[in-house]
């Protein structure tokens, strides 16, 4: 799975100097813009952006399968955002249901409404997983890949989950450029994950003239292709040391008729080219939680001791809700993201080592701004 985190520092009030973080908590009305007011366990939680060191964090995320997340963390300045940082909130809605046209805008998702709450995974379903591996040329070069499923990674052997039945054949496409720009190749060839048979080649070179070393052999028939023409031999005249040949390899097993395909990008000389590209892929079927959950939202909270308790970690109470009252536009981010203003209010249980070790937390307004990417 590709990741995106927008920072958005937001101070309002008084600036604190470093003595703030030894004065005693604010008790009176601040006039902070962003914060949490409310009772957890019958304590009073009163974090203002702006006061004791205290700021809002809006940001955005994908997951490890794909679906972002827009994210508020309010904590103090020097560890917001980090694993430890007591006495912090953060809240997370999930996108809206991945539409065929690709991700749903973030009003799908922020509207005045009762949330879902996420909760733990209780469905089970296959997927499958797939470990890409570059063996571009050079290594340093930057790497584009769309999967053949609408999603995309800039990393260079990124791995990657495909959720729907569907994809069980897919086509990846890796684009590779150099520094400069001056430099694009491109790799593409089908990956069966149902298929019960997998052919790779070898090519060695000698003088000009290039071998194809296909495995295995035995009992399997090959159809060879060379950008875009077919043959059946093993081996061809290579083209100018400088060249690219693209090679597609189709092999049959006589038995079963199972059929497998690999594609290189065959060059006699590497040091005469600027990029080549070319990748392997691991191809598994996993059985993973439902981690989808769409449209849901989780509270996360981090008390004095630094201790996590999270509203998603089993189910929540019947009385237990998250509404969201208004949702407003907020100032862009320095880089260029958007911001959305959210009031909220809420009652839910927050759970820690397990689920009668919980917290149970109000609040009957609260103001935190979410980051997200504009389209």
């Amino acid at each position: 799975m590709v990741k995106k985190i927008l920072f958005l520092i937001i101070v309002v009030g008084v600036v604190c100097t470093s003595s703030c973080k030894t004065e005693p908590p604010v008790t009176e009305p601040s006039n902070a813009i962003f914060y949490v007011r409310g009772e957890i366990s019958g304590q009073v939680v009163n974090l203002n952006a702006g006061d004791l060191n205290y700021y809002m964090l809006p940001s955005f995320e994908d997951d490890t399968i794909g679906i972002r997340e827009f994210n508020g963390d309010l904590g103090q300045f020097d560890c917001v955002g980090d694993v430890s940082c007591p006495e912090s909130f953060k809240i997370s809605f999930r996108e809206a249901e991945i539409s065929g046209a690709g991700k749903e805008p973030v009003e799908k998702v922020l509207y005045p409404r009762f949330c879902d709450l996420r909760g733990p995974a209780t469905l089970l379903f296959e997927s499958y997983k797939a470990t890409f591996m570059s063996h571009s040329i050079p290594t340093t070069l930057n790497h584009t890949w769309y999967f053949g499923d609408g999603e995309s990674s800039y990393d260079k052997n990124p791995v990657h989950f495909y959720l729907n039945s569907s994809d069980s054949i897919v086509f990846p496409v890796l684009i590779v450029q150099n520094a400069s720009g001056d430099c694009q190749n491109e790799i593409s060839y089908e990956v069966n994950f149902e298929s019960l048979c997998d052919v790779d080649f070898h090519p060695t070179y000698f003088s000009s003239q290039i071998n194809l070393n296909p495995y295995p052999t035995s009992n399997r028939t090959e159809l060879w292709s060379y950008n875009g023409d077919t043959y059946e031999p093993f081996s061809f005249k290579g083209p100018p040391t400088d060249s690219i040949t693209n090679v597609c390899l189709e092999s049959t097993e006589t038995a079963t008729n199972c059929i497998s395909r690999k594609c290189k990008n065959v060059v006699i000389d590497t040091s005469s080219v600027d990029c080549v590209a070319n990748f392997d892929v691991i191809k598994e079927k996993v059985t993973l939680p439902d981690m989808q959950d769409y449209s849901e939202v989780t509270l996360t909270w981090q008390d004095k001791s630094g201790k996590k308790y999270n509203s998603s970690l089993f189910d929540q109470p019947s009385s237990s809700y998250l509404e969201i009252i208004e949702v407003e536009d907020y100032k862009d981010a320095p880089n260029g993201n958007a911001t959305k203003k959210i009031t909220i209010k809420f009652n839910l249980r927050l759970f820690g080592n397990d689920s009668e070790d919980f917290l149970d937390f109000v609040s009957e307004k609260s103001v935190v701004a979410v980051g997200y990417p504009k389209i």
